[in-house]
Order: C-alpha cells, then sequence, then structure tokens
C-alpha cells in the first residue's frame, strides 16, 4: 500500500519485557481491561465511541505533537512547582493560580499601553523603533517579570530565581526517533507520573481529562491543562509504552496496546504493567537515569498517511528534514520569543535547556533550538529587526525585517503578533537552499508542497504554534510570515477548535490584519522595485516556477497533441477535473451534464446523466432495469435513461477511503455514482478488501468509457450495495489511444523555459 508510510520492521505484538501481573518493587497494581475506562453500564463500547469521538478532532501528525505538549507542560510545571514552593503557595490553589494570571496581564497590558502611545507619538515610526529595541532587551524584559512576580507572590526577584536556577533544575527533553524499527519516543525531566494503577486511570481515562470537565481558570503558560486523555496518541497507535516517576516516588511503566484497533472496531485493548526489569532499561538508557522525575513515552508508528507533514517527514526521512519538521509544526516551535512576550512565565530559548533530537539508529544527535524557525536563521545578512529597518530605510529592498504587534479587544482579550516581513525573492532563494538540502517537509504529500508555511498562524498558551491559520497570504499579505498568540486560549479539545474559542472569527484576524496595516510601508519599502516583467524578484519566481513545472513533465509521458491538459502528476485533483472536463467537452462519456462542481462540497460534483437505452451502447437493458428498480434511474416507456448522480474526483483513487474513516468520516460511501480517478493502488483495495474488476465490454457499463467497478465484500469496513462505477484516466487516455481517438502520450519536449 504504497500511500502509508510503514515500518521497515515489524515489532513484536506483545511489548517486549510486559507482564500481565502486578509489578513488583514498586508495586503498580493489577493489569487493566477496557472495562476500567467506562464509566456506563456497556463501557466497553461507551468506551470505544469515546475514543472515536476524540479521534476525530485530531490528525497523525497530532501523535508528536501532543506527546511534545504534554513533555514541555511537565517541564514547566516542575519550574512552577519551584517557584511556589519558594514562595510558599499552594501550587494548585486557584489564589495562586489567578495571582501568577494576573501578573501576566499586568505585563500584558502594560505592553499594550506603551504600543498605543508608540504609534499615537509624532513621529510614530521613531517611537515605536525605540520601543521595538526595549522589549528586545531580554534581560531587562526578565528582571521586569521576576519583580512582578515577586510582588504577586510575596516573594523576592532573588529568591525566586534562585529556586529556578540551572544548579537547582535545569529543564531537559530528547526527541528520539529509529527509522528501522520505525518508534518515536520523547524524553522529559517534567514532574513524572505517579504510575500506580489508580493513577494509570487517572492520567489515561479519557472522561478523566481535565480538558472534558469544567475548570475555573487555567494558568497562562499551560500549554493543555489536563491529563493525558485518550485523544490523538492512543486512538493513532496500537503500542505505546510510558514509564515515569515522580520526585520521591518509584519508577513504574504501563504498555498500552490495541487501542488504534479498538477503535476501528477491532478487540479490546489491555493496558499492561511492564516488568521491572523492561522499566530498569528504559531508566538506564533515558533522561530518567540522572534525573529524579521525568517520563518517557515510546509509541510505534503505524499506517501513517504520507499526505500530512508527519508522514511525509517519515517516507523521506533524513535527520535534519525531522529536526525542521519539529521547528515548524510542533509545540518546540515555541512563539514567546517571536513574539516578545513580556512574561517570563514558561522557559524560553535563552534559557538553560538542554533539548537534543537523536537518531537512534545511528546515534547522531543534533542540539535544538526553542523556538519557531525564522528567516534570520538562515540568511542573517538579509534579516534585521524593527528598529534596524527604521535606522536604514533607504536601502532595504530585498531583505526581511521583523515586527510586532499588540492588539486587546473590548473584553480585554490580549493577541500578540508577530511577523518576518519577507522579500519574496529572498524568502524563495532561501526556501530553494533548504528544499536542495532535504530538510524541508511537506504537508501535502508532494514533492511540490515542501515549502515553509507562510500567512499568520495561530499560537496559544504556553507559546505553542497551532495549524490555525489566523490570515492567510491572499494579495499584499503574502510576503508576511507570522504568527498571532492569544494566552488566554481556553483548554481545548484540539487545536482546530482554538481559534472559535477565542472568538476567532474576530479577534484573532483583526489583530493579524492591523499588523499588516501598520507595517504596510515596511512592506513596500522591502519590496524589489519592478522593472522589466516585474522585477528580478517577480522574474527568479517564474523561472523557479517553471523550471520545476518543466522538470516534472520531462520524465511523465502524459502529454497527447490531442488533449490540451498536459499537467503531471504533481497537479493532482485539479489534473484529474481538467481532463474530465475536456474528455466530457468531446462526448467521451456520452450525454453527462455537470450540474454542480465545488471542490469544498462534501462531494466535488453532481450530474445528469441521460441515454437512450437500445440505441446508446451504454448502459444496456440489464444495469438501466437495475438502476431504474433501485431507484437511481428513471426509465422511460420509450427506453429514455434519465440519471442524477454525485461524483467525486481524487489523483489516487484509493484516498476516497480516506473519506469514509469512520472517526472523520466525510462523505457516504454508498452515496457515491462515480468516481473519476488518475489511477489507484489495487493492492490497497485489496488490503480494504474491496474487489476491481476491469470493464472490458459495454454491457457491463453504467457510464460510457468506464474503466473498472469496485466492489466491497462482506467483511469490509466501508459497503456499499452495489458496485461503485470508476473511471481511471490514465486507463482511459490508453484505451482511447488503441481506439485511435487520440494520439499516443509523450514526455513533454521542446519548451523551453526563457525565464
Amino acid at each position: 500500500m504504497a500511500k502509508r508510510h510503514r515500518p521497515r520492521s515489524r515489532p513484536n505484538a506483545v511489548p517486549e519485557g510486559t507482564d500481565d501481573s502486578a509489578q513488583r518493587g514498586g508495586r503498580v497494581g493489577a493489569a487493566l481491561t477496557v472495562h476500567d475506562f467506562g464509566d456506563v453500564s456497556t463501557p466497553d463500547e461507551a468506551f470505544r465511541s469515546d475514543l472515536q469521538d476524540a479521534a476525530k478532532d485530531y490528525e497523525e501528525v497530532d501523535l508528536v505533537i501532543e506527546l511534545l505538549q504534554n513533555a514541555l507542560d511537565a517541564i514547566d510545571q516542575r519550574r512552577y512547582d519551584l517557584i511556589c514552593a519558594t514562595a510558599g503557595v499552594d501550587p494548585t490553589h486557584k489564589d495562586t493560580v489567578n495571582r501568577w494570571n494576573q501578573t501576566v496581564l499586568k505585563l500584558l497590558d502594560k505592553d499594550y499601553d506603551d504600543y498605543t502611545a508608540a504609534w499615537a507619538a509624532s513621529p510614530a515610526a521613531i517611537a515605536v523603533a525605540s520601543l521595538y529595541t526595549k522589549w528586545c532587551d531580554d534581560p531587562q524584559r526578565r528582571e521586569a517579570w521576576w519583580q512582578a512576580l515577586a510582588e504577586s507572590f510575596g516573594s523576592t526577584p532573588e529568591a525566586l530565581k534562585r529556586a529556578v536556577a540551572p544548579s537547582q533544575y535545569k529543564p531537559a527533553l530528547t526527541v528520539c526517533y529509529s527509522q528501522t524499527q520505525n518508534w518515536l519516543e520523547i524524553q522529559d525531566n517534567g514532574v513524572g507520573m505517579d504510575l500506580t494503577r489508580d493513577s494509570v486511570l487517572k492520567y489515561f481515562r479519557h472522561k478523566g481529562s481535565t480538558k472534558r470537565r469544567a475548570i475555573s481558570e487555567k494558568r497562562f503558560g499551560e500549554r493543555g491543562s489536563h491529563g493525558w486523555g485518550l485523544t490523538a496518541v492512543l486512538a493513532y497507535t496500537d503500542l505505546l509504552g510510558v514509564v515515569s516517576r515522580r520526585e520521591g516516588g518509584n519508577v513504574a511503566g504501563w504498555d498500552f496496546e490495541g487501542f488504534r484497533s479498538f477503535a476501528r472496531g477491532g478487540p479490546d485493548p489491555r493496558p499492561k504493567a511492564k516488568s521491572a526489569a523492561a522499566v530498569s532499561e528504559a531508566t538506564r538508557v533515558s533522561l530518567l537515569n540522572h534525573s529524579p522525575s521525568g517520563t518517557v513515552v515510546r509509541i510505534v508508528l503505524q499506517d501513517v498517511s504520507h499526505k500530512n507533514a508527519l508522514g511525509y517527514t517519515l517516507e523521506h526521512y533524513n535527520p535534519q528534514r525531522f529536526v525542521t519538521f519539529l521547528r515548524l509544526f510542533t509545540p518546540l516551535a515555541q512563539v514567546n520569543d517571536f513574539v516578545l512576550h513580556p512574561a517570563y512565565h514558561c522557559y524560553r530559548e535563552t534559557d538553560p535547556f538542554d533539548l537534543a533530537y537523536i537518531d537512534a539508529d545511528t546515534g547522531q544527535k543534533i542540539d535544538l533550538r526553542y523556538s519557531i524557525m525564522q528567516l534570520k536563521e538562515r540568511d542573517p545578512a538579509h534579516s534585521f529587526g524593527f528598529s534596524q529597518y527604521q535606522a536604514r530605510t533607504h536601502d532595504m529592498q530585498g531583505n526581511s525585517v521583523h515586527t510586532v504587534h499588540r492588539h486587546r479587544n473590548s473584553v480585554n482579550l490580549h493577541v500578540l503578533t508577530a511577523a518576518e516581513i519577507q522579500e519574496t525573492d529572498l524568502f524563495s532563494k532561501v526556501e530553494k537552499g533548504m528544499r536542495d538540502a532535504g530538510m524541508l517537509t511537506s504537508r501535502t504529500g508532494e514533492h511540490s508542497g515542501e515549502e515553509i508555511p507562510r500567512g499568520f498562524y495561530l499560537a496559544h498558551s504556553g507559546g505553542m504554534l497551532s495549524s490555525a491559520q489566523a490570515l492567510g497570504t491572499q494579495g499584499n499579505n503574502a510576503m508576511f510570515r507570522g504568527v498571532a498568540l492569544a494566552d488566554q486560549s481556553p483548554p481545548a479539545l484540539a487545536r482546530k477548535h482554538i481559534t472559535t474559542q477565542l472568538d476567532g472569527r474576530s479577534t484573532i484576524p483583526r489583530a493579524a490584519k492591523e499588523h499588516t496595516s501598520r507595517y504596510d510601508n515596511v512592506r513596500k519599502q522591502v519590496k524589489t522595485s519592478s522593472g522589466s516583467g516585474g522585477g528580478p524578484a517577480v522574474i527568479r519566481a517564474r523561472r523557479e516556477y517553471f523550471d520545476k513545472v518543466l522538470e516534472e513533465l520531462a520524465v511523465q509521458p502524459t502529454s497527447t497533441p490531442s488533449l490540451a491538459i498536459w499537467a503531471g502528476n504533481a497537479s493532482r485533483e485539479a489534473r484529474v477535473m481538467m481532463m474530465f472536463g475536456e474528455l466530457l467537452a468531446k462526448s467521451v462519456f456520452g450525454d453527462l451534464r455537470v450540474l454542480r462542481c465545488g471542490l469544498r462540497d462534501q462531494y466535488d460534483f453532481g450530474f445528469l446523466y441521460r441515454a437512450r437505452v437500445g440505441t446508446d451502447p451504454v448502459p444496456s437493458n440489464v444495469i438501466a432495469a437495475s438502476l431504474r428498480s433501485e431507484g437511481w434511474a428513471e426509465l422511460s416507456g420509450t427506453g429514455e435513461l434519465t440519471r442524477l448522480g454525485i461524483g467525486e474526483f481524487k489523483a489516487d483513487g484509493e484516498d476516497i477511503f480516506d473519506d469514509f474513516d469512520p472517526l472523520e468520516p466525510l462523505k457516504n460511501a454508498k452515496a457515491i455514482d462515480l468516481l473519476v480517478c488518475w489511477d489507484f493502488d489495487r493492492e490497497y483495495l485489496d488490503s480494504v478488501n474491496w474487489d476491481v474488476e476491469e470493464v472490458v465490454d459495454d454491457s457491463q457499463r453504467e457510464f460510457q468509457h468506464q474503466t473498472h467497478k469496485w466492489s466491497s465484500q462482506g467483511n469490509a469496513e466501508h459497503r456499499r450495495d452495489r458496485p461503485l462505477a470508476v473511471i481511471s484516466l490514465s486507463s482511459l487516455q490508453q484505451r482511447l489511444v488503441d481506439l485511435g481517438v487520440i494520439q499516443s502520450a509523450s514526455a513533454t519536449t521542446g519548451i523551453r523555459n526563457y525565464y
């Protein structure tokens, strides 16, 4: 099944070192069953439904995001506990949390007031540049935080700083990946967990997650405000092992096996206590070996789709690409420093922090920066802060400028935005350099999708970047690469819901738009002057674009002089839709009329199909009668067939099954009448218990030039009562060549990129 990332070697079905009985020496307790996780009369099915419900809010990439979120929260929690212990306050008391949050809000309010005053000054640009310089003074900003927090907690700045000095606690987090064994491991030296039997239920029972319960207030800086919860992690892996301990407690471990399969209708999962030997080995080779507390989590990655950033990274793995993935799409892309946050309510890039990535197969270790990847790392000579820009506005074409903005709405919700305003030519050069070095990943699964995300993306508490876009890249905004941070976002079941929970339809986009408006003059200054053909930036962008296009076409025998659509594989569904339209105009499919076409609709197109049964070659009398009797078409007494149908476009036909996923059903498998694709993977269909039959005789066709029909077996997860009519355009193109309708396809030659 070529469309899924698969392990190079399969792990044992039963985790090595697993023990069904109670663990001896630091007793964990008896093994758990799925019934222990339920809270209604039919706990197993209720839990299955609950797990499916949770997984609908997540994607496979959230496997990594959720694990890193938990690890970073555990590290920041340990820091918070040390601060509270020194100040003599209860870290769990709501008054303590409130005082912490009020300290953050006090600094945010001051930032907003200072920023508003700077823009009201004359000249505003100089005042804003001066304020920017002040905000970039990290030691001064950090000192202001400790002073404000000490006043709130009734302590002294010196005492609080000593509590979290590296001699007392130095945070550490390690990401390990084994390509050969297909596992991912996250180690941290945070607060850890007490993995007794009852605690395991508390941490891992989905209904026990505080994300699902009403919380009066969460501490700013927390990314999730939750226990683990059976969400993205257990819903997307069949083998998870966790080893952990709290300070002063015993180290213990559990294996969670079969949860992914269980969510998809499989047998009951069975969490099992790890053996003492397995726990000892996991401790010996991890951060737990020299830390009084922490957690090690290892998951096996199974059948990860290549059509997201995680799957593409694994499919085209190298250590540098994985590091780029971590710093563009996970919580390690911390944005507090990027937005110049006034509160140091969680760890920052300048803090002593041992953060590393390890390739477990080779032992290669790469030290990580705890921050979102910025252009200045790749090309510092052409990257400036706003104050530097203001000092040399006469010579800023072709550069990048870092800018910040503050927004506060009528109910005192703060949004902190920051953006690099980047000249297109410079950005393309950096992006191409990373692409050529094999450092970029793709969120679409296509090589052409290897890019650095642009536009404004939402971030929330803890400086954690999300996948939600606050403002797109249309028009003049295309030169902005930024984030919109909302510290006050409440706990959310999934990152995709954060925007709406924080009045995202108005507050967050408005803040991002204000940013682009405030700094539009900067955009104009860094933009390359227009010239011949639109300027050097435009010329280079066009040259690179057509280089890529012609390179793709040169190795793909897709172009025939008989058709106008010469697009290659990278054009995906767009090629399928356009070629179908061209063949439709040539009456290849008979009297078929598209009534509606919308790729954002639930189904791609609706159509009207008419034929004279007995006169037209398709459909036959038998098929026409069957369509009429089952209610799919009307058939008059004179043999005129009229059919209203629903169609789908797919580049790879088997991708239609992703839309049928019971955890996130987008379409109904029984509703579709016609699937138009470029090609499909027969092995994949066989693996999901569907049969493929090539249609070579008109008597078996529902539509003219139908190439295949797919039928579900009785044990298929997605079943239909009737075959699915399929038109594979690659097969059809060859058939039309054989029939002499069109000329043979060949690689595109003779096109010169004159840019």
